[in-house]
């Protein structure tokens, strides 16, 4: 355009956002000295034709050039960037971790941007820095892609590990032998924090030594630890060895097992494996030293939805999610209603004027509002306050299905309830003391 500084170009909704390009247009009103009476027509001319096409729909009855240079960048905003539900942004917000191959630096932009309709306002900084933590992929490779799963250790002899990262070669200052995690932190060995009842515990029952026992599966525990009560119960004749291991619990004390012994495991498969016995506890802990020996069914214990396993009732994943339906039905009834739900408020009454449908998809459009219309879910009336443009999206069978735009009426009339999240200080002082 004569007169003016440098150029842009007309405004793409996949390339950036209305925000986006209302900032880079007011820089360039600002470079080219484009006066407030001016400021319309410039606007109309370089916004492009699609863009001029919806904004003159929008602004129907009346036309774009009648209107102030606020109303019609109000309108284009409330059309490609209505406000967002605060809710559901900050449920992306925490929903998102950092994705495979994804480097730090994209992550921590990625989370900034998605705290921009969060509302945290004071506390945006702390909200990102528990977002980074608590999503960040640690890069530990699986243990059945680890190159050494079927080395032999040349210290102790036993499979999975090398000489390097041998367990028995571990000890403190003190000669003591100590476990650590991927972290190169202590392992937290036993229970510190015991809910009322068993709800969510995974038993399993592997045969030791001949016996059947009941084991708490604990992903938390580094190794098979028993109490000496259970010791007593079912392998009173077993020799214990001394052992210098130093174990620690989740609150930091100390200690070290009675002793050890070396048993026989059948549960998929037999083994010879270490147990450890301490003075007190509970029920045995099924370790993760265990674990990388035995091979679970995974698939199964992740399809139980945390209940716990017991012999007594059916198993596999279709027992668990008749019975997780049942519940769900039977907690909220509301929700399983075989109707439609409605949506009463005292907002203003907006009408929208429809938007023109592609020739190709017209028929299927009729077809599917006859449908809707006959089956009762919507109904014909001459005129109305409410309405919103219709989006046909066509489905594989060959038909569409109608969607209402409701970004340019009822979303930004809808009224959220906010809750404060709390913080994770908060949550370890009302947990403090705690056993």
């Amino acid at each position: 355009m004569a007169g003016m500084t440098g150029e842009i170009d007309s405004f793409d909704e996949s390339v950036e956002s209305w925000r986006s390009y209302q900032e880079r247009m007011e820089q360039y009103f600002a470079a080219s000295k484009v006066g407030d009476n001016k400021k319309v027509p410039v606007l109309l001319s370089i916004i492009g034709g699609k863009c001029y096409t919806i904004l003159r729909d929008l602004a129907a009855p009346n036309v774009p050039g009648t209107k102030t240079y606020k109303e019609l960048v109000d309108i284009l905003k409330a059309h490609y960037d209505p406000k967002p539900l605060q809710i559901a942004e900050r449920f992306r917000f925490h929903k998102r971790d950092q994705r495979a191959g994804e480097n730090v630096r994209d992550f921590n932009a990625a989370i900034r941007k998605l705290s921009q309709e969060c509302g945290f306002g004071q506390v945006l900084d702390e909200a990102l820095r528990d977002r980074f933590v608590c999503g960040f992929r640690r890069t530990n490779h699986k243990a059945n892609e680890c190159k050494f799963k079927d080395a032999t250790c040349h210290h102790c002899n036993k499979n999975g590990q090398i000489q390097k990262a041998c367990l028995g070669k571990r000890r403190d200052k003190n000669g003591l032998h100590y476990v650590k995690d991927d972290d190169d932190e202590n392992f937290a060995l036993l229970n510190s924090v015991n809910s009322p009842g068993k709800t969510g515990i995974i038993w399993l029952h592997p045969e030791v030594d001949g016996k059947t026992l009941s084991m708490e599966l604990g992903t938390g525990s580094a190794i098979l630890v028993i109490s000496r009560a259970t010791y007593d119960r079912y392998f009173a004749g077993a020799t214990l060895r001394k052992s210098t291991l130093q174990l620690k619990t989740y609150s930091g004390e100390k200690l070290i097992p009675e002793g050890m012994t070396d048993v026989s495991v059948t549960l998929n498969g037999r083994e010879n494996l270490d147990l450890f016995v301490v003075k007190n506890g509970g029920p045995p802990l099924f370790g993760r030293s265990w674990l990388r020996v035995i091979k679970l069914d995974w698939t199964m214990i992740k399809s139980l939805k945390g209940k716990e396993l017991d012999p007594g009732r059916p198993q596999g994943p279709e027992a668990t999610d008749v019975d997780l339906k049942s519940k769900l039905q039977a907690r909220f009834p509301v929700v399983f209603k075989d109707e439609l739900g409605t949506l009463k408020d005292d907002a203003n009454p907006r009408f929208i004027k429809a938007r023109p449908i592609p020739y190709a998809l017209k028929e299927k459009v009729e077809r599917e509002l006859d449908r809707l219309v006959n089956e009762g879910i919507t109904e014909r009336v001459e005129h109305s306050e409410w309405a919103t443009p219709i989006v046909p999206i066509p489905k594989k069978d060959g038909s569409v299905r109608i969607c209402g735009d409701f970004k340019v009426i009822v979303n930004q009339l809808l009224e959220v309830d906010t809750y404060p999240f709390s913080k994770i200080e908060d949550i370890f002082a009302t947990l403090a003391g705690g056993k």
